[in-house]
């Protein structure tokens, strides 16, 4: 081998060598939190006109799966709508069977848009009140949603927070009237999870 051959074999080496880090790194960026695995629930805040009663209500965790991509986050959400209780049988009934018609409709879909995280996102972080945009679908209807979250990250342990707002009327949801009192058409969603993240 002459030692032209030889060099451009180095150089040729040289570069495999840095494509093949490369690549590894890229795919160390990629991270993924399945739903299915957390733990937390979901709940929301209606709060009731004139009085301005505040009715609660809880049901479990979102199904689904997060993707983190080079501060990317993304993915689609799945929530069991039937697992919702206020803590009034007769009003979960009215809910469940009137208003949000689960027998016909028993999940809600959330999409998350691409959402940038902060440069300092890492293995040890605290982000605070970061906006997210999004796609929710209930009953027949998908309308643009907008939040924000925060986040606790601990290593491969996350704990996140995230809230926003829907309103029914645009869902085609006839507003709730209870004993008098007629509910807000702008619901608070709020969801607490507990996951841990994976490298893929």
């Amino acid at each position: 081998m002459t030692k032209k051959a030889m060099k451009s074999n180095i150089i040729f080496l040289v570069l495999f060598a840095f494509s093949a880090i490369a690549a590894a790194d890229k795919q160390t960026n990629k991270q993924e939190v399945d739903l299915s695995k957390s733990t937390g629930v979901v709940s929301f805040l209606a709060v009731g006109r004139p009085s301005a009663i505040k009715i609660r209500g809880e049901g479990g965790h979102p199904t689904g799966l997060v993707t983190i991509d080079n501060h990317k986050l993304s993915g689609k959400l799945n929530f069991d709508l039937n697992s919702l209780k206020t803590g009034i049988d007769t009003r979960d009934h009215h809910m469940k069977e009137k208003y949000l018609d689960t027998s016909k409709y028993p999940e809600a879909e959330l999409t998350i848009l691409n959402t940038s995280l902060p440069d300092n996102f890492s293995k040890d972080a605290k982000l605070k009140n970061i906006p997210f945009k999004g796609r929710l679908k209930l009953k027949d209807k998908e309308k643009d949603i907008n939040g924000h979250f925060d986040l606790d990250r601990d290593n491969q342990n996350i704990s996140l927070r995230a809230e926003f707002s829907l309103n029914l009327g645009s869902y085609g949801i006839d507003i709730p009237k209870y004993m008098g009192i007629t509910v807000a058409e702008d619901v608070t969603v709020t969801t607490d999870l507990k996951a841990e993240l994976t490298d893929k």
